[in-house]
């Protein structure tokens, strides 16, 4: 057992018979084990759905895009409708709400994932999935934006089902990728 090591200022407060008391008090005491705390919170994996067949019959084609793509007005990146608690939506902004699914709409062209978009959300409203994730991707770095990057906050904003969405945090996706919040089934 390795002496114990005393400060300058106790040795000068403590008589020589305290400090062999003292020594002789704490000569069985054990250091702890190393201990490593688990993190704070694991969020669990999000539902991946395959993509759904097209049904053009059952989908309901509300989404305008009579805006081409060059005259698209800049949108925020986030949105809130009133109703939402601040507190909710920061947590929401911050990634630390389980994703309960997600869809990638990477490589479709504008139609499909507008389609693709709308069946994914009234899929997840249906089974009362609140906080969902949508890949969208970056785009192709010439233009610096990609279509559907572009249009999906006006997308999104013609859905009642939607009532918040914000960029992905960088682990899930970053610019790539936007959470949304859906409204809860009556």
């Amino acid at each position: 057992m390795q002496p114990l090591q005393i400060s300058r200022m106790a040795k000068q407060r403590l008589s020589r018979d305290e400090r062999a008391l003292f020594q002789k008090a704490v000569e069985d005491v054990q250091p702890l084990a190393e201990y490593y705390p688990e993190p704070f919170r694991q969020l669990p994996a999000a539902r991946r759905l395959p993509h759904p067949p097209l049904l053009e019959q059952t989908v309901d084609n509300r989404l305008s895009d009579a805006i081409a793509a060059g005259d698209l007005p800049p949108m925020p990146r986030r949105y809130c409708q009133h109703g939402v608690q601040p507190k909710y939506f920061r947590r929401f902004c911050r990634g630390e709400l389980p994703i309960e699914a997600e869809i990638d709409l990477h490589g479709l062209h504008r139609d499909a994932a507008r389609h693709r978009l709308t069946e994914f959300i009234h899929y997840c409203h249906e089974r009362q999935w609140r906080v969902v994730r949508v890949i969208h991707g970056m785009g192709h770095p010439a233009s610096g934006r990609g279509v559907i990057k572009q249009r999906l906050p006006y997308w999104l904003r013609q859905f009642e089902e939607v009532i918040a969405y914000a960029p992905a945090i960088p682990s899930d996706g970053g610019d790539g990728a936007t959470y949304l919040l859906l409204r809860r089934c009556n």
